[in-house]
């Protein structure tokens, strides 16, 4: 009403979004003036801005000539200003910022060298920058690569953002607080293209996940053996469908393993939940948080799973219905989820059908 009635004039609103197919039709009935395709800005335009937003973020480095150079590689695109200047920001010191930004601008030879003739010779700016950013972060000897990009896929995979704990705890697996450091300090090494709030991994854009979730030779990237100079291939790409089955699996194996009758050890079943004293406290200490991302989301994996993994689900679904589903349904109810289940169950049945069709 206060803007209706004219008491804020000049206030304006901006909302910027990719060009959805229903967002771009609303946005065809508004006046031309307020409305602004990306395509539409001139090279020019965005290029001045790119580098008013590279001298006031890098202010360091206003004076470095090679500052123009990063501003010429950016090509027009803010991602990548954006995530250039997140990856520079690791350095304190003025010596430091410039040292990453030259590696930016002359990336290690192994990057581009021609032994790899499986790799990509030319690749968008953008993902260039993702390969040199991944490959800082799987610097580690080559068996610890393997779990460090589980856990990459699984909060990218989740249903929901996550916590590094709950994304731990999705690798099932018996070490989980290690595997819970590991998470912890692959996302301060990917903290130009991840982060985290309110506990929870977020990524600042989405052409992150889309260069994972990429099935090309664009998402390989170059490493070096720790222990000699040779250097390697590693595949970071997902593989959606098939890692929704990873999960499935995943999420069976927590409820089979944690859930029980009375899981939260209440005094008696004749109260109603808002009567118990203390019950949030109660769930909060019982119900995990990997638990209770099992709960919730256990149906949902199964069904973006490729239908070929159906069938190797099918053993542990049936297992988990015929011992836990009850103390399944009494957790979704501590969480005050329960008119989920019903849904839920005829969503996995369905899948289940469907692959004994197969």
């Amino acid at each position: 009403m206060t803007v209706q009635g004219g008491h804020l004039k000049g206030l304006k609103f901006l909302v910027t979004s990719r060009p959805d197919p229903a967002l771009a039709k609303l946005c065809n009935s508004f006046p031309p003036d307020s409305v602004c395709f990306l395509q539409d800005v001139s090279q020019e335009q965005a290029d001045r801005d790119i580098m008013t937003y590279l001298h006031d973020a890098l202010s360091k480095l206003h004076k470095d000539l090679e500052l123009e150079e990063l501003g010429r590689k950016a090509n027009g695109l803010f991602i990548y200003a954006s995530t250039a200047v997140r990856y520079i920001s690791l350095g304190t010191t003025l010596g430091e910022q410039h040292e990453l930004m030259r590696q930016l601008l002359d990336p290690p030879e192994i990057m581009i060298s021609s032994e790899f003739s499986d790799m990509p010779k030319a690749l968008a700016p953008v993902d260039a920058l993702y390969h040199q950013i991944l490959s800082g972060a799987f610097d580690v000897p080559n068996n610890l690569i393997p779990a460090r990009l589980k856990i990459l896929h699984n909060i990218l995979c989740a249903e929901e953002r996550i916590s590094t704990s709950v994304a731990a705890g999705l690798c099932n697996t018996i070490h989980v607080e290690d595997m819970e450091e590991r998470a912890d300090d692959l996302i301060k090494k990917l903290h130009a293209v991840l982060y985290i709030k309110e506990d929870r991994v977020f990524w600042y854009h989405a052409s992150f996940p889309d260069f994972i979730f990429a099935q090309g030779e664009s998402s390989k990237i170059c490493l070096k053996h720790l222990n000699n100079a040779s250097s390697f291939t590693m595949d970071m790409s997902c593989d959606a469908a098939s890692h929704h089955a990873l999960l499935a699996h995943s999420c069976l194996d927590i409820m089979q393993r944690e859930l029980h009758f009375n899981i939260c050890n209440l005094p008696s079943s004749f109260l109603e939940d808002s009567q118990v004293p203390n019950l949030q406290t109660c769930i909060k200490e019982n119900i995990s948080g990997v638990l209770q991302y099992a709960c919730q989301h256990w149906a949902q994996h199964i069904r973006k799973a490729s239908p070929k993994e159906h069938n190797n689900i099918l053993n542990k679904v049936e297992k988990f219905i015929e011992s836990h589903v009850l103390f399944w349904i009494e957790a979704m109810n501590l969480l005050q989820l329960s008119q989920q289940c019903h849904i839920m169950l005829q969503q996995v049945a369905e899948c289940i059908t469907k692959a004994r069709q197969l």
